[in-house]
């Protein structure tokens, strides 16, 4: 669909704000009642949303003390960067040296060990909170050196690392509703990893439709009731939606239209004051072209 063609779905995204602002006063009496502790940033892998080839951000790497020329240093270093960003010693014994190896040269293992590294990945990026990132990067990483020896031997860059991680991501998506219903901070945490693999993982470049397709299911799954009826559930989806919206647009935009919609009439429907502050804020920041204008950053409180 052309820019074109898409354009009256903005100006209808844009005349629904233009109505929310008639009610700007009531809107800011509703503002000042959120508590602080609504998080309404755009998350720190957002800093370089629209990079492909380097998505370890500057912020990311500041933000865990690391230089911000670790990714020109030589890649010994890198490696050993990665190696203390995994946090070894908080996973099980006989599964450390394995990671170690992943990270470092990923061809000594075999495909049942790569298994067990994303296995292993996977499970801490659900089950430990504030690890999803650091996962992904670490997928992304070993994707990468994966991928560096099949062209190095001229294959097909389908790596085993990469054929590993989306098996056990298909093993988690299958127990999906028991996860939510038993631990629905698991299922966010997920989701959460799943949105930064897919901006971390990439094959010459190029972005893994599985994990397009999964994010849109998500997506969607968030965006509807009722979901939407639940604040947890909504700031996961601001956060994929700010962290991945881009990307999926370009990819399939009449399906990336759906959720808008789906956010817009939520907002609409909403009761809770909260919620509907942040579904306002991610349908203004889709119309304004993923750039919120500093009178919008300054009234969602984003400064």
């Amino acid at each position: 669909m052309s820019i074109a063609n898409r354009k009256p779905r903005l100006d209808m995204h844009h005349g629904f704000l233009l109505n929310i602002r008639r009610n700007l006063t009531v809107q800011a009496e509703q503002m000042s009642s959120l508590p602080k502790s609504v998080n309404l940033k755009p998350s720190r892998q957002m800093d370089n949303m629209s990079g492909n080839e380097n998505r370890t951000s500057t912020a990311f790497l500041q933000n865990t003390g690391m230089q911000e020329d670790v990714v020109v240093l030589d890649e010994g270093r890198i490696k050993r960067q990665m190696i203390s960003l995994a946090d070894l010693p908080s996973y099980v014994l006989n599964a450390q040296p394995f990671i170690r190896t992943a990270i470092e040269e990923p061809v000594k293992l075999s495909d049942i060990q790569l298994g067990q590294v994303a296995q292993a990945l996977v499970e801490r990026a659900c089950e430990d909170v504030g690890y999803f990132d650091v996962a992904a990067i670490l997928c992304g990483h070993i994707a990468k050196q994966d991928e560096r020896r099949e062209l190095a031997l001229n294959t097909i860059p389908d790596t085993r690392f990469v054929r590993a991680v989306l098996h056990a991501i298909d093993q988690r998506m299958s127990g999906a509703a028991q996860m939510k219903k038993v631990n629905p901070r698991f299922w966010e945490n997920f989701c959460l990893f799943l949105g930064e693999a897919y901006m971390q993982m990439r094959i010459k470049g190029d972005p893994l439709l599985e994990l397009q397709n999964l994010l849109f299911k998500i997506l969607h799954n968030l965006s509807s009731s009722p979901s939407t009826e639940n604040l947890s559930e909504v700031n996961t989806l601001a956060m994929l939606f700010k962290q991945c919206g881009r990307d999926l647009e370009v990819a399939d935009p009449e399906k990336f239209d759906v959720i808008v919609c789906n956010i817009r009439d939520a907002h609409v429907a909403g009761r809770n004051k909260e919620i509907r502050c942040i579904l306002l804020m991610l349908v203004e920041c889709f119309a304004s072209n993923w750039q919120l204008s500093s009178i919008a950053k300054e009234y969602y409180e984003l400064e």
